[in-house]
């Protein structure tokens, strides 16, 4: 399902979606806010959901906490006037009955805030490529985000 500059968008996508909808992308400067109810009619277990090129600053974490019969979600929000993204996930690993698990993420070319709302189990995914982050200073990052490999006592400061 592809949705261009539609100023109409939660008209569109109201109600329930066919079962074979497995992305939905959206893009366009008029693009401004997503409906919190945006992926409630989603009835796929698995979803791949874009946004590029869109006036968005924020996708709320709502967006994705509606999307009920999603389990493996993958979330592709590159090149956007982002500055939040609300966490996808809905639990901290797969597999669990009920909950969205984000499987991957992009996010290059953005405005980003850094937040961490995503939290260190997307850690890996996030932080992919350092460059594209643009924060003043790292040391705002949680040592779980610039080292997410590393041991829990490896983190400690000494």
């Amino acid at each position: 399902m592809y949705c261009h500059e539609h100023p109409g968008l939660q008209d569109e996508m109201n109600g329930v979606l066919p079962g074979k909808v497995r992305n939905i992308t959206m893009s366009g400067e008029q693009l401004r806010t997503l409906p919190h109810n945006l992926l409630q009619g989603v009835r796929s277990p698995r979803l791949h959901f874009v946004v590029r090129n869109s006036s968005l600053d924020v996708v709320p974490r709502s967006v994705f906490q509606e999307a009920g019969w999603v389990r493996n979600l993958t979330v592709d929000v590159r090149h956007n006037r982002l500055r939040t993204l609300g966490n996808p996930s809905t639990a901290d690993f797969p597999g669990l009955p009920r909950v969205t698990f984000l499987t991957d993420l992009q996010v290059a070319d953005n405005h980003w805030s850094c937040d961490c709302d995503i939290g260190s189990p997307m850690a890996s995914l996030v932080v992919t490529d350092s460059s594209q982050l643009t924060v003043d200073d790292f040391e705002k990052l949680p040592d779980q985000i610039m080292y997410p490999y590393a041991e829990p006592y490896d983190l400690q400061k000494h």
